[in-house]
């Protein structure tokens, strides 16, 4: 599993700022932290307060955090998960409803604009984890509704910045990049490209199936 991370996370430091790399097996990753108001810099600054030294995998490797927080209109170009450098997993935080609100607004503008171009964007298919940071039973069961349309994993945080739980949605968000990684790497179909590409929306328990 360590091999296949650092393979998908290794990327030259340059044009980063200084002291990125954690020693010679050190890697950096660039995570961007999409909420709305303040729900997305607490939980940013609560994590570097938690892991001031970075981030351990299997007790194998360490990780530097680098955060992009994402509070405002994403069809902005400094709101896009376009900026350099590119993000390589996404923690959705919220809060309320409203914070709800903005994560399914932000992702679904996105998606639409990626779909919208000839080359796949960062943001196609990036790994996703569900941050509950509030209380509620109402908003917590909300916010595992929402997680299973892009079927992503959910951590509820109590509200409390709880450090084992953050913890727990980083690694929730490694794993999810390494099945990326080990999807993309396999051998890709032979065939002409398509015309025309359609969105479905399908409903939980359909009996017919996409195709």
């Amino acid at each position: 599993m360590d091999g296949v991370i650092e393979q998908l996370l290794h990327r030259q430091e340059a044009g980063t700022n200084g002291g990125g790399v954690l020693g010679t097996n050190g890697r950096l990753l660039h995570l961007v932290v999409l909420g709305a108001r303040a729900s997305a810099q607490l939980v940013a600054q609560a994590m570097r307060q938690v892991l001031p030294q970075g981030f351990r995998l299997d007790d194998k490797a360490q990780y530097a955090l680098d955060f992009s927080i994402i509070g405002g209109d994403v069809g902005l170009p400094h709101n896009s998960f376009r900026t350099e450098p590119l993000p390589q997993g996404c923690l959705c935080v919220y809060a309320s409803q409203l914070g709800l609100e903005y994560i399914r607004e932000s992702l679904e503008k996105t998606l639409l604009a990626n779909l919208e171009q000839e080359d796949q964007l960062p943001f196609h298919s990036l790994p996703l984890v569900m941050v509950f940071a509030g209380q509620g039973d109402f908003l917590r069961e909300e916010g595992i509704n929402r997680a299973k349309s892009p079927q992503c994993p959910f951590v509820d945080d109590g509200g409390g910045l709880d450090p084992v739980r953050l913890e727990q949605a980083l690694c929730a968000l490694v794993e999810s990049i390494e099945r990326l990684h080990i999807y993309q790497a396999l051998p890709a179909v032979a065939g002409p490209r398509p015309d025309l590409r359609l969105m479905l929306c399908m409903v939980c328990g359909d009996p017919y199936a996409p195709e």
